[in-house]
């Protein structure tokens, strides 16, 4: 499971100096794919400590795939046990339902992704199911062995009903309970499984100030992290010798 501490301050100045790059509307919709534009371009790219001399990417290692990526000064990272802030152009991934999905998407590969998911259900009972853009869930709560006293917060879990369904594998948690939103603002993290790893996005919207968060359309976002994954993902390339991009890491 994510350790928050470490994790939420992070998330929250990504969030924050990121979403500012969208145009008004952080959750419009993504325009058509555009394979003519460079890997490494695009409106949302505004971190000078990411640019690199590369318009068409390079190699980075995030647990055991390599993926084309737009990212300077990492460290090593043996095996990949590493977790970055991922970015490439969207307009290079096809069927992209929002660019918000590429906006503070963090990918992690220190553990697995079954190391992550398990805990979830490891700890907590289901309660019910509740339904999200006409995708039911199964709604789930942190729970205690052997104390049926103490009530947790729940969160939603969507497991594939084949392998042939296009939405993967994620888990929604928020830090107040659904019901409080929009009325009063709330951060949930949207986490993807992509095979032994997992992309992670933060959400931060509701209250009076702040763009209700767009919960009818996690389904959506779900499917948007895994296609950018599955875009960028070249490992097969690298072990073959095929791909010509120098590694950045």
């Amino acid at each position: 499971m994510i350790n928050i501490k470490l994790f939420l301050p992070l998330a929250v100045y990504l969030a924050c100096s990121f979403g500012s790059a969208v145009h008004a509307d952080r959750y419009a919709p993504a325009p058509p794919a555009d394979h003519s534009q460079p890997w490494c371009g695009g409106d949302i790219h505004i971190s000078r400590a990411d640019t690199i001399p590369y318009p068409e990417g390079g190699i980075v290692q995030v647990g055991p795939y390599f993926f084309r990526a737009c990212r300077s000064n990492l460290a090593a990272a043996p095996d990949g046990k590493r977790a970055i802030r991922f970015y490439y152009n969207p307009r290079r991934v096809d069927g992209l339902s929002f660019d918000k999905a590429m906006v503070g998407l963090m990918i992690n590969g220190l553990f697995t992704w079954g190391k992550n998911f398990n805990p979830y259900a490891e700890r907590s009972k289901s309660v019910g199911y509740k339904t999200i853009g006409n995708v039911e869930y199964e709604l789930r709560q942190y729970s205690r062995p052997n104390d049926d006293t103490w009530i947790g917060r729940k969160f939603l879990v969507y497991t594939p009903s084949s392998a042939a369904d296009p939405i993967p594998q994620h888990v929604v948690v928020c830090y107040k309970e659904f019901e409080r939103h929009p009325a009063e603002s709330m951060n949930c993290f949207l986490q993807v499984g992509y095979d032994q790893i997992w992309g992670n996005l933060l959400f931060i919207g509701g209250g009076p100030n702040l763009k209700p968060i767009p919960l009818e359309d996690f389904p959506k976002y779900a499917e948007d992290i895994y296609r950018i994954l599955e875009t960028a993902d070249v490992t097969e390339r690298v072990e073959n010798g095929t791909i010509d991009l120098p590694r950045l890491d």
